[in-house]
């Protein structure tokens, strides 16, 4: 038995095709083997002495199917060979992007005479809906860092006191009571968060400046950081204004909160005898 020109050369495309298959995952043994394909598909088109439109619709089919297949199979390997983080991208286009900023600071005694800080933040979602979590935050002051703060629960109607008056705000205004449900798309929530520092003043606190460092995260787990500029200090900087955010401080901008007065001593009763 003796083989024709044109039957070798569909035992050659039907070996390279069936190559191509089993090592589907190398794109240097694959799209070579699918050129060749093709050309020889191509000289089967021309050397046929069947009707012209035939071949040439013929030839015009299998270059539209060849090229699909190693488009596809170039496009495959090209993402596989890219550094994670652009795969992790392209994969999570659709993802949360949050922003966060601290948009102002108070800082002074707490109803039980330790130092507290309360950041005024906000964040923004720019992708699709997600929860966030707070981490635990870091504040700088000075060579001593506090680090794994949690934000304490807000004590409703603490007072905050001015020179020119008291003020307060509500649980409800926590950035944690409003972080129950998802933030949507091009949505911002706003709120105050409460850390408690011990071994520390307000008065040095002041005198020293400090850096508040707050992480959270988002449904996803992609982790994100917002700081204040360092050595910060309340009455610095521009009113931290948000729109939807209850910011009864602002008529204060620029002063100082003064010490919680001390209440007076409760009197003790007069345990001598009365005299006659």
């Amino acid at each position: 038995m003796r083989l024709e020109k044109k039957e070798i050369v569909l035992l050659v495309i039907a070996t390279l095709l069936a190559l191509s298959g089993v090592v589907a995952g190398d794109p240097w043994i694959v799209l070579p083997c699918l050129f060749l394909s093709w050309a020889g598909f191509i000289y089967l088109c021309v050397a046929h002495e069947g009707s012209r439109r035939f071949r040439i619709a013929t030839g015009v089919v299998i270059t539209l199917v060849l090229s699909f297949v190693s488009l596809r199979t170039y496009s495959h390997a090209f993402l596989e060979n890219q550094p994670t983080t652009v795969v992790k991208g392209a994969k999570q286009a659709r993802a949360p992007r949050l922003e966060g900023m601290i948009s102002g600071v108070l800082d002074g005694e707490g109803a039980n005479g330790v130092t507290c800080v309360l950041p005024l933040l906000s964040i923004t979602n720019r992708g699709s809906p997600t929860i966030v979590d707070i981490e635990a935050a870091t504040i700088k002051c000075g060579d001593k860092p506090f680090i794994g703060l949690r934000s304490i629960i807000y004590e409703e109607g603490t007072q905050h006191v001015f020179q020119t008056g008291v003020e307060t705000i509500k649980r409800s205004d926590m950035i944690a009571e409003k972080l129950a449900t998802p933030i949507p798309r091009g949505g911002r929530t706003s709120g105050w968060l409460m850390y408690e520092l011990r071994d520390i003043g307000v008065a040095e606190l002041r005198r020293k400046g400090y850096q508040i460092i707050i992480p959270f995260k988002d449904a996803f787990g992609n982790e994100y950081k917002v700081s204040t500029p360092p050595a910060n200090k309340m009455g610095e900087g521009e009113p931290g204004y948000l729109p939807g955010a209850n910011n009864p401080f602002l008529r204060h901008f620029g002063e100082l909160p003064v010490p919680r007065p001390t209440p007076p001593p409760s009197p003790t009763p007069d345990t001598e005898a009365s005299p006659p």
